[in-house]
Formats: structure tokens, C-alpha cells, sequence
């Protein structure tokens, strides 16, 4: 028996992706199966609504996990290799291609993949106020959960390297005299950076808003601004 399909009660402009969901009305043959048309907007399925009117928030999360899973894979390949598995070259090539392949998978969002990228562009009225939680925050998740993975795959890597469920930052503190020493095992840099004992506050912050500065000069694909 063909098939009957209703347009649906209600459809948006902004609809892209018509769903076909199967109804069996009753009255109708065991084998007569209606199809009602429903858009991502109007769909009664929960996910369907979500997934419509949160795709740039998914793009960015899903963008910046591809950057940062790459990014931190490698730094953890040369650390944990003691240099014998890459070098500062392969290390920055594969931070390279961790960003392009992060702005290509979050092209739909501008791939920003940085709270402050997407703050920049506010400020210079090339994006709206609105969105910047809902980025910032996918943004945020998205290296958290890159981190997390890369950590479930190289912790028996970093307890053999550190000691078991030993963790430590680059640079230790004596409480006793306020000196730092440099520790020789550090695992801590893999996913986040330390500043140097002689460094300042305002130092760290100068050199992080320099980075970020230098960043946005970088060539933009999308008017949004992402950067690759």
C-alpha cells in the first residue's frame, strides 16, 4: 500500500532538516503506516528540537574537542616520549593541524573555538552579546573533554612516567623559603601552561592577551571569524 504523508501542523522559517516520523492511526490496516512530516523546530522529539536550536553551541564544542584532542595528543606524545617520539617541530605541526581540523569541523559556527575570540568579536560589533555564554561555555567543555580523554588514554603512560597517581606542575614551591624549583617530571604542562617562577601576574596576563591579539590577525574564512 503507498505511502501518505501530511505536511506538519506547524513549520518555521528557519527549518532545514524536515523529519519523516511514522504513525500508525487507529482504524487504519495493521499495514498502513502514515508519515508525518515534522522540521527540527517542531519536531515532538526532544533531541530533534535541541539539536536544531543549539547547532552552533554543538559545532563550537565539537570543533574545539577536535582541536585540543589533537593539540594535547601530541604534547603528550613528546612529553611522555622524553623527546624521542616527536620533536618541537612534529609538536607544533600537530598543534597546526589540530586548529585547521577544529575551524573546518566548526566551520558552521565560525569555529571562534576560543572564549576569546568570540569576546573579540563582540566588542567589534561583529557578533551579538547573546551568544557569547552558550560559545564560551561549549567552548569550554569541548577542551575539558578533550582533555579528559587524552588523560584516560595516556594515564597508565603518565604513571609510569610521574609515578602512580602522582600529578605535578612544572615548578615547585617551597613553603619554607618561597623558592621554586624545576621538577623533572612534570605532566601538568600537557594540558594547560605554568608561568615561570620569575613571572609576574601581570606578566601572564600581558603574554596570554598578546597571543590572543596576534591570533586574531590570523586570516578569517567566515565573516563570523574563524581562524584557521
Amino acid at each position: 500500500m503507498p505511502h501518505q504523508y501530511k505536511d506538519s501542523i506547524a513549520t518555521s522559517a528557519h527549518s532545514t532538516s524536515p523529519i519523516m516520523t511514522p504513525v500508525k492511526e487507529p482504524g487504519n490496516p495493521p499495514d498502513a503506516i502514515q508519515y508525518i512530516q515534522y522540521h527540527d523546530d517542531t519536531s515532538p522529539h526532544l533531541w530533534s528540537r535541541i539539536r536544531h536550536w543549539n547547532q552552533n553551541a554543538f559545532s563550537e564544542f565539537l570543533g574545539t574537542f577536535v582541536f585540543l584532542l589533537f593539540s594535547f595528543g601530541c604534547t603528550a606524545q613528546y612529553v611522555l616520549g622524553k623527546g624521542e617520539k616527536g620533536d618541537y617541530t612534529t609538536l607544533s605541526l600537530g598543534w597546526g593541524v589540530g586548529i585547521m581540523l577544529g575551524a573546518y569541523t566548526a566551520n558552521r559556527s565560525g569555529g571562534h573555538l576560543n572564549p576569546a575570540v568570540t569576546l573579540s568579536m563582540c566588542i567589534y560589533r561583529r557578533f551579538p552579546w547573546s551568544q557569547l555564554p552558550i560559545y564560551a561555555l561549549s567552548q569550554t567543555l569541548g577542551a575539558f573533554c578533550a582533555a579528559g580523554v587524552i588523560y584516560g588514554n595516556y594515564k597508565s603512560a603518565i604513571d609510569h612516567f610521574e609515578g602512580h597517581n602522582i600529578r605535578t606542575v612544572p615548578y615547585i614551591l617551597s613553603p619554607s623559603n618561597h623558592s621554586s624549583a624545576v621538577n623533572a617530571t612534570p605532566t601538568a604542562g600537557i594540558f594547560a601552561t605554568y608561568p615561570a617562577p620569575f613571572m609576574t601576574t601581570t606578566g601572564a596576563f600581558f603574554s596570554e592577551f598578546l597571543a590572543s591579539a596576534v591570533l586574531m590577525f590570523s586570516p578569517r574564512t567566515e565573516e563570523l571569524g574563524s581562524v584557521v
